[in-house]
Formats: C-alpha cells, structure tokens, sequence
C-alpha cells in the first residue's frame, strides 16, 4: 500500500508544527512533504487557532491550485468560516487540542477516501447555529434545498453524523454501491464537490 502524501501548514505556530509533525513523522502509513509539492489526490492538514481571513485566502488559493484534500485543525470557529471553508477544499474538521494521534491518522486516510470527518462538538455547535441561521433568515426568505427524496435525506443526516460509507450501508441494509450511488446523486443535485461540501450545504439551507 502506498503511504499518504501529507502536508502541514499552521499560523506561524512553531509548537503547532511540532506538535503534528511529531504525530506524523515515522508512521508507516504517512509520508510527510512540502506544500508546494502536493498532488490533487494529497492530503493537506491547516492547523489554525481561529479560522481567519488569511486561512480563507490560503484555503481559495490551494483550491485553485492544486485541489488537494483539506483536514483543518482548529479550536476556533464559527459556523459560516467552517461552512465557506468547506466550499475550498476542507473534507474535515477536528479541534487542534485534544485530538489524538490516532485520531489524527483516521482523520488523514478518511481525508483522503474524501469522506466527511468532524468532531462531535463540531457538529452540535455548527447544527446549531446554522438552524439559528435558517430560523432568521433563510426560512423568512423562503429558501432551502429541494429535489431529495427520503432515502438521500436519510443517507445525508448519516453522512452528517460521521459514518462512512460501509457503515451507512451497514445500517440501513443497503450495498456499498448502492450508498455510494445515492451519494454521488444527492451531490449532484445540490451541486456540491464532494460528500462534505453536500453535507455543509444542507446545514446552511436547514435540510437537516
């Protein structure tokens, strides 16, 4: 098996780097390199204290240049930097302090299966605020995602829960392909670029 290409970019934060590249550095699956030499199929972690102008500059420029995979590590965040974030290549979100390494090398090779990864507060504080958003401002001016039936709604609550693949299909009885087809439809209907973008699409319109 060939080991994932990672790179690692933080706030001019020395610890930081040290603290990730120390998690990284020697495993087996994990080959850690530059930025500037990252392929499209590589993954990319940002590891930031707040989710800033100058991490959405860095996010749209990476996007734009080499559609890499995004794992961003942070501890501070508001629901629409993480949401607009999402929409330049970020495939998961974990907190920067008390994330394991293991955690951290899961969240890696689900990076870059391009399956959805956040954390459990994460997506109790994100479902939050975007239902706040859709309270006073999205419902008032009619809007919403429409065209998914219920058996793409269910798989999208799924996905947003953090299962994968395997497990969604575990769950409600279905075959692997026949998630993955449901998944790649309901991203085409809502024209999102991946399985997260869908996910962080439906959170912002109140889908689910």
């Amino acid at each position: 098996m060939d080991r994932l290409r990672v790179a690692i970019r933080t706030d001019d934060d020395p610890i930081t780097m040290h603290g990730v590249t120390a998690c990284l550095r020697g495993h087996s699956q994990i080959q850690l390199v530059p930025a500037d030499q990252l392929a499209p199929s590589d993954v990319l972690i940002v590891a930031v204290d707040r989710v800033g102008r100058d991490t959405m500059t860095y996010l749209r420029a990476m996007e734009k240049s080499k559609s890499v995979r995004v794992l961003l590590l942070t501890d501070g965040f508001d629901a629409q930097s993480v949401l607009a974030a999402v929409e330049y290549g970020v495939v998961g979100v974990l907190p920067r302090t008390g994330t394991t390494p293991a955690q951290l090398i899961n969240a890696i090779t689900a990076a870059n299966a391009d399956q959805a990864i956040l954390s459990t507060a994460l997506q109790g504080e994100l479902l939050r605020q975007v239902k706040r958003l859709q309270r006073k401002t999205l419902q008032p001016l009619g809007l919403g995602i429409t065209g998914l039936d219920d058996r793409e709604l269910e798989i999208l609550r799924l996905l947003a829960d953090g299962l994968l693949t395997k497990a969604i299909a575990t769950k409600l009885n279905y075959s692997d392909r026949t998630v993955k087809n449901v998944v790649q439809r309901l991203i085409d209907k809502v024209d999102a670029s991946n399985r997260t973008h869908a996910v962080a699409i439906a959170l912002r319109a109140g889908v689910i």
